[in-house]
């Protein structure tokens, strides 16, 4: 074959026409064609040396370079089969894709010559040394050349649909497609273009994106490493190389909206005259911003379609910009395209506009094979009046100017957490498990929850073994696509037309309204014990049903909730037995833990009992905030407030009204039940004390105010929250209630307020549930149900604690707080007023989204990506300058299950060091906090100010900063339905207060997981900074979030220090400010001078 467009062929064509004239450009570098071509054939001589066989598969295995180019254009040029591999992908899949080909050969350079698996190849090439300058070459026209019908390249699919599928393309079909390309009267590719080359190396559009500009005499713009996941320096490569040409699908498109918004750039499309969306549909309201951004005057826009399968057939310009339905155009003039209906018959468009069928590609385009794998290549493909066609699994319909639009899929594929799932590949997963008893299978999402994959499974005999089935899935797919649920049926329901019926499957749970006979659902318990495990956590997680092999952590669970499991197991399942919470973290379902509480092993435990004290020492919690609290916040300073006052407060919704001395009674039978809410704390002869009072009025006297305007309620809600004199720690007074009435009637109103309000000495963030499950119950009922039981008190606690053995601990923490710099206690304010100033925003809906598919995918928790953000944060916020940071996070640190419904203050500080690598990924810093978070928590116990004595460097002050989470499923879980017609709906009291500090600055993040939204506070100290300046922060946080999470999938692998503070109006300001344009004509770099003068005068 000797096509006019033959890629190769016309390579070398225009290396002799146009020897100087610059191919490639990368940043600062440029290669003309005769440069190109002078190290393409270095690669195929060096090749040819090697006696490559003609069809050899040769791997690439390099990042975006001039390498990537000279080893693409080398191996084709040699006859062998071009094969790239992506250093991003993950070991696993580049393994699948190695043991599935089988070659012996790959291409890698520096960059990524550690990465790759070089036992499983045997000849691994380093393209530098090929590339060297004084290497000899044979003379390149007794090289050999290659034939039209042999093998050119392989493209190998994603993989998230299963098993990555290796498809084999010809030098014909290549040809064909760039032929298709170049004859498309889009006129996108001209010797005039500078074409960026944005695809990944592993998309066959990467090919393209080289070949086309090469075969036209244009020019290919290149990206660095990663290039392509920084929108800013992917806008500064559109304007400095001066880009005419580029394909960008809607990833691209959204984070460049991103950075449009952030920095302000108008300008970064000023070059571009042909602008190409591919791959799926872009969001309409996205693609109505993105435009906004055009200069539609000077950009042609055009969209394209295709697949790895045929590359690009499909294509149009878009003549009317403005429309957000944008179809995917009409076939190229090679292309043969066809829909056909469900019925097979072919669609007419203009006999049938709008009707919908599954596309259908053939012409010369197509793929010849899928390697290895003749019988996919024959379902894919099928003959149609004597001419081969590729059936896509792609939908489309008619527009009325006769171009295709898509219209979804065929072959019902779907997503789970994110990720594309090809149906097709569990189900035959799941066939070929026993094909003898397995006749039919059909995958679906739950219909009770679409991030769950139900299995609907054919078999006569209904008594399948489950288990073995999913042992098999394990070892075969990915943990994301295996089936929650298992559905045994003895067939399958049919429609009229003989076609499975989905909506007749029956739904796969145990509370089915009609009891299903010929189902077995084989994920639900199958023990005594997983039954229990299951109540546990339905109970906690708040659903009604739950898969024994369902991962807490994706079922909404936290770590907070697999500490609520652990210690119910050690009180009620294993009160004997030898636990390590570690082990539940790592292998969170109920199946495992059920194994893992049948494996423990019996240890010496002291059982906690009542221990009937009246009077003992304080805990080692409440020890450390009276320090705190007689040091850092001590009340000599005039200015000083309260920073330990913890407030509650509800609103009531009331018909008729509520009883003052309902909740009087209320209140007394709690406090009697919680004696800590009647201690008092007593520091005597060099120690501080506890001792219980007893119950009387003043314990939980309430104080009544009639209020008149919101102006007043603000002035009280401030008081409560700042003043000191509300509470005695001597005289026990550590708990009261006071009402803001808006009428002077004797009882509880409409919109009435009641404020709780506890000392921190005696409260924690648990213990606050604790408070609204009892008032709860009070109010509902009149009674406590465990209020004639002997539990244990706060005060038997306290001096419980004192037994536990924390050696280990000790030995964890000496070594942690050794190794860190005495840079990090730096010196305090000597004094504080404890005055703060607060700031709380919203992330937007896109943002959390993006956020969660990120957890869920990275096997990470909302506080652990919180965490990492946070010290990326103060990282930034250090110029780059400091690399050792430590924050403060809290434990629960209610080590036993006895503790979970008691009313006290158990909350442990652990002071949380972290080393940052300013060049290392998001991702691994967050995996990084992970780890250390699952080395730190077995030891969490160990009391504060116990770590701090391990360190003689260290003060009880030293640290200045603290992290925070507080989940709710459900916002109105802390509401309380008193009756029918009365109700407390509980206020957030950090919209109303935020008026204090108790560290330098406080970041918390508040999950409501019903609604998915997340707020993010941040509090600071007034004695630090002022008003405007803690906004500021909080501004730059904000901004910082966005960049992390609106679109992870780019942003995620860039270098922490890559990230940036700066606002948008202080990034116009410095382009403003930058800006040195002049009357003057401009100053482009030497290249694209040379070009400009080699175009004018050619034949000077």
């Amino acid at each position: 074959m000797l096509s006019s467009y033959y890629v190769l062929h016309q390579l070398f064509h225009m290396a002799e026409r146009h020897p100087q004239k610059i191919a490639i450009i990368l940043d600062a570098q440029a290669w003309t064609y005769s440069e190109l071509i002078g190290q393409v054939e270095r690669v195929v001589d060096y090749l040819h040396r090697l006696n490559i066989v003609k069809g050899q598969i040769i791997y690439q295995f390099v990042e975006r370079s001039f390498e990537m180019v000279c080893g693409f254009l080398g191996i084709m040029c040699v006859d062998a089969v071009y094969c790239p591999l992506n250093p991003t992908d993950s070991p696993s899949r580049l393994i699948s894709i190695l043991e599935q080909i089988q070659s012996k050969y790959v291409l890698v350079h520096h960059m990524t010559y550690k990465q790759f698996p070089k036992d499983i190849v045997k000849h691994v090439i380093h393209l530098e040394e090929i590339l060297f300058p004084l290497s000899h070459i044979e003379d390149i026209n007794e090289l050999p050349y290659c034939i039209e019908q042999g093998p050119a390249f392989i493209i190998c699919t994603s993989g998230t649909t299963g098993r990555p599928k290796a498809i084999l393309h010809t030098h014909k079909s290549f040809a064909a497609s760039n032929a298709a390309y170049i004859q498309w009267n889009a006129d996108m590719y001209t010797i005039r273009d500078q074409v960026l080359q944005l695809s990944t190396c592993t998309w066959i559009l990467q090919l393209s994106e080289i070949a086309l500009p090469l075969v036209v005499g244009g020019s290919v713009v290149l990206l660095r490493p990663s290039g392509h996941l920084d929108m800013s320096y992917l806008s500064k490569i559109l304007v400095n190389q001066q880009v005419t040409t580029l394909i960008i699908g809607p990833a691209i498109i959204r984070g460049l909206i991103d950075l449009f918004e952030i920095s302000q750039q108008f300008d970064t499309f000023k070059f571009v005259h042909n602008l190409c969306v591919t791959a799926e549909a872009v969001n309409p309201q996205q693609w109505t911003k993105f435009i906004g951004y055009l200069n539609l005057s000077t950009i042609r826009i055009n969209s394209q379609y295709g697949m790895s399968e045929c590359n690009g057939v499909l294509g149009c310009r878009l003549s009317d910009v403005y429309n957000t339905i944008i179809p995917i155009g009409c076939p190229f003039s090679n292309v043969r395209c066809l829909l056909i209906d469900e019925h097979d018959n072919i669609i007419n468009n203009t006999i049938n506009p709008n009707k919908i069928g599954q596309l259908h590609i053939g012409g010369p385009t197509l793929f010849n094979c899928y390697l290895n794998d003749p019988q996919r290549t024959d379902d894919t493909l099928v003959t149609i009046d004597n001419h081969t066609y590729l059936k896509t699994g792609d939908l489309a319909r008619y527009n009325e100017r006769g171009e295709l639009v898509h219209a979804g899929r065929a072959d019902f594929q779907i997503k789970i957490h994110g990720q594309r799932v090809e149906t097709t590949e569990i189900e035959d997963t799941i066939m070929n498990w026993s094909r003898n008893k397995i006749s039919g299978c059909l995958v679906t999402k739950s219909p009770q929850n679409e991030d769950l994959l139900v299995a609907y499974i054919v078999s006569h005999d209904l008594k399948l073994n489950i288990e073995e089935i999913r042992n098999h899935c394990n070892k075969h797919l990915r943990q994301y696509m295996i089936p929650f649920y298992m559905v045994v049926l003895d067939k399958f329901p049919l429609n009229s037309n003989g076609k499975i019926d989905r909506k007749q499957l029956p739904i796969p749970s145990s509370f089915s309204s009609e009891p299903i006979n010929s189902v077995l659902i084989d994920d639900t318990p199958i023990s005594e014990l997983e039954e229990k495990i299951h109540k546990l956590w339905c109970s906690v997680l708040q659903l009604n049903t739950i898969p024994r092999h369902a991962n807490c952590f994706a079922l909404g669970g936290s770590s907070l909730s697999l500490i609520q499991f652990f210690n119910y197991y050690q009180f009620h399942f294993a009160p004997d037995m030898q636990l390590n919470v570690l082990d539940f973290f790592i292998s969170p379902t109920i199946g495992d833990h059920a194994q893992l509480l049948l494996n423990c092993k019996t240890k010496t435990k002291i059982i906690w009992s009542p221990l009937h004290l009246t009077q003992g020492v304080a805990s080692f919690a409440q020890n450390r905030l009276w320090m705190d609290e007689q040091v850092r916040f001590h009340e000599s300073n005039h200015e000083q407030v309260s920073v330990f006052n913890e407030l509650l407060i509800y609103k009531l919704t009331s018909l008729t009204s509520l009883s003052i001395d309902r909740l009087r009674q209320a209140l007394k039978r709690i406090v009697t039940k919680h004696v800590i809410l009647r201690t008092a704390v007593i520091f005597d002869q060099e120690r501080l004390i506890q001792k219980i009072l007893p119950i009387s009025p003043e314990h939980y006297e309430i104080q009544i105010t009639y209020v008149t305007n919101e102006l007043n309620i603000k002035k009280i809600f401030y008081d409560e929250e700042t003043n000191r004199s509300l509470f005695n720690l001597e005289q026990g007074k550590v708990f009261r209630c006071h009402l803001l009435l808006q009428s002077s009637d004797n009882d509880l109103k409409h919109n009435d307020i009641i404020i709780f309000n506890f000392h921190h000495i005696a409260i924690d963030g648990s213990s606050i549930q604790v408070f609204i499950d009892d008032l709860r119950q009070n109010l509902t009922t009149g009674k406590l149900f465990d209020e004639d039981q002997e539990c244990i008190t706060y005060l038997d606690y306290s001096q419980y604690e004192r037994l536990e053995d924390w050696s280990d601990a000790r030995q964890y923490w000496n070594k942690v707080l050794t190794s860190f710099h005495t840079s990090i206690n730096q010196q305090n304010y000597p004094v504080r007023t404890g005055k703060g100033y607060t700031v709380t925003f919203d992330l937007d809906h896109t943002i959390v989204t993006s956020l969660n598919h990120f957890i869920s995918q990275s096997n990470l928790t909302l506080f652990q990506v919180g965490l990492a953000a946070f010290f990326a944060f103060l990282f930034k916020m250090s110029d780059n300058q400091q690399l050792e940071f430590c924050t403060g996070i809290v434990a629960a640190n209610r080590s036993q299950y006895e503790l979970e419904n008691l009313i006290g203050f158990f909350v442990n500080t652990i002071p949380f060091f972290i080393k940052i690598n300013p060049y290392e990924s998001f991702i691994e810093f967050c995996h990084r906090i992970q780890q250390i978070w699952l080395e730190i928590f077995p030891y969490s116990n160990l009391p504060y100010q116990e770590m701090v004595k391990l360190n003689s460097n260290l003060r009880s002050s030293f640290l200045r900063t603290l992290f925070l989470i507080e989940t709710k499923i459900d916002d109105n879980e802390q509401n309380i339905e008193i009756d029918q017609e009365n109700t407390l709906n509980i206020i957030d009291r950090h919209l109303l207060t935020g008026n204090i500090a108790k560290f330098d600055m406080v970041c918390m993040l508040y999950e409501h997981r019903r609604n998915e939204t997340i707020s993010v506070t941040l509090n600071a100290s007034l004695d630090l900074y002022d008003e405007s300046t803690i906004s500021k922060i909080s501004q730059r946080f904000h901004s910082l979030l966005k960049q992390l999470f609106l679109f992870p999938n780019s942003q995620i692998n860039k270098p922490i220090y890559e990230f940036s503070l700066s606002l948008s109006d202080e990034k116009l300001l410095m382009k403003i400010m930058n800006n040195t344009q002049t009357l003057f004509p401009s100053l482009t770099c030497f290249h694209h001078k040379l070009t400009n003068q080699v175009l004018k005068y050619s034949q000077k």
